[in-house]
């Protein structure tokens, strides 16, 4: 399995963080900020943008339905500090909690199924918690004048 890390990605209402996509590309894993829980119609919004940029990268891979959507809660008062190049990943007081999503109708219809630590939920699915990390990729998105960052985590 590869672990994907794109960003930090700088959308209005939220920071999409940490990519993962199965070797199947049966489950997507999005793991990004938002700063009020109450934003949901930007957050749905910037979910799919998020989707559609990895579909790019991924050279316009189909995603099949059957896909899992992990949201990431945060508010810039905890200083909670996310995993990255510089950031332990094995800590757990640095990491949010995150609540997982699931929808059999890609984005539509999002049903909570839990709420766990990250590096727990990343254990539980076999991932290494100090992945290493390489350089693959720096690309430039003209319209919103970002950059975009892509590591690519072997496990």
């Amino acid at each position: 399995m590869t672990l994907y890390t794109f960003g930090p990605l700088a959308y209005a209402e939220c920071l999409k963080m940490v990519t993962s996509i199965s070797k199947s590309v049966k489950k997507i894993f999005i793991f990004y900020t938002a700063q009020e829980q109450n934003s949901r119609g930007n957050i749905y919004n910037n979910c799919k943008d998020a989707l559609s940029t990895i579909q790019d990268y991924f050279d316009g891979v189909s995603f099949p339905c059957n896909c899992a959507f992990i949201k990431v809660w945060y508010d810039e008062r905890d200083h909670i500090e996310f995993p990255n190049l510089t950031v332990d990943v094995e800590n757990p007081s640095r990491l949010p909690v995150f609540k997982m999503w699931s929808s059999n109708r890609k984005i539509e219809g999002v049903e909570c199924l839990n709420a766990v630590k990250l590096n727990t939920y990343l254990i539980n699915e076999g991932f290494q918690c100090k992945p290493k990390q390489e350089p693959l990729a720096m690309k430039r998105d003209n319209r919103n004048k970002r950059f975009e960052s892509v590591y690519k985590c072997k496990l």
